[in-house]
């Protein structure tokens, strides 16, 4: 399965790149416009329009809940702008399936962000979170976990879905042995003077990622302490470090301080 949003040409591209190993490649567009005419020259396609931006969590359970309903067992899904070969993707299947860990809930590849590298060390980590783009995950699993937070729109949704599944006893487990291309917010931004890297994000973006750390700082107790330290690492780099539109990343941060107190969650207007 791949969620799209507004794509272009070389997100099929990616999409042929894998769609050999899978019986199926469920497309669930968020787009405001059809696209299913770029979904026409994959053979195993089944296009799913999501009626408009609903964010992640609603796509991915769209997705997910067709997957399903059409005798799926297993479930692995993409962001439209993840990129992992026929081959390498067979391959991680088979070290899933080889895995010695008990209960595992889900399985991940490795994501390369394009400036690091797995730990060839290690061919299984057991994780707290991983990101939903690679996730595997057998129907049981996610029909006893329940839903993809809807509220949660976009940020933090892998987050939240993974702390569920360990919840119930489940292993997150990533397979360092195989590694996905994959690309965060508007890439990474490096400081002139200091040499400070980080991934740069939009003031929507800050909007939804200070509100949902604050839920999962609520909703999840044993995870407090790493939460808190995440969302004040943020807060430090768009005070110090972030020059591009700071100032409405700073007021879409305060926003969602307000929301997240009245317990509001609705999704914002792009």
């Amino acid at each position: 399965m791949v969620v799209w949003y507004e794509p272009r040409e070389q997100h099929t591209a990616y999409i042929h790149g894998y769609a050999p190993a899978v019986r199926s490649v469920y497309i669930v567009d968020n787009s405001e416009q059809d696209n299913k005419v770029l979904a026409e020259g994959i053979a195993n396609a089944v296009y799913l329009s999501n009626g408009g931006n609903r964010g992640i969590a609603a796509a991915l359970n769209t997705g997910y809940e067709r997957a399903i309903a059409d005798g799926a067992e297993w479930i692995i899904s993409f962001d439209q702008d993840s990129c992992i070969s026929t081959s390498l993707l067979k391959e991680f299947l088979r070290i899933c399936e080889a895995c010695p860990i008990p209960g595992v809930g889900i399985f991940a590849p490795y994501p390369n962000y394009g400036n690091d590298a797995p730990n060839k060390d290690i061919v299984y980590e057991k994780r707290n979170t991983v990101i939903t783009s690679g996730m595997l995950m057998h129907k049981d699993t996610y029909l006893q976990t329940g839903r993809f937070r809807d509220e949660f729109f976009i940020d933090l949704v892998d987050d939240d879905y993974c702390l569920r599944v360990k919840r119930q006893g489940k292993e997150i487990v990533l397979v360092h042995a195989i590694e996905m291309k994959h690309s965060l917010g508007n890439g990474f931004v490096t400081t002139p003077i200091l040499h400070h890297r980080f991934i740069e994000h939009s003031a929507l973006r800050h909007y939804y990622i200070v509100r949902n750390t604050l839920v999962l700082i609520r909703d999840y107790p044993e995870q407090q302490a790493y939460y808190r330290r995440q969302l004040s690492k943020r807060i430090k780099r768009l005070l110090l470090y972030d020059r591009n539109d700071k100032w409405s990343k700073i007021r879409m941060c305060i926003r969602a301080y307000a929301d997240y107190r009245h317990r509001k969650m609705n999704p914002l207007d792009e």
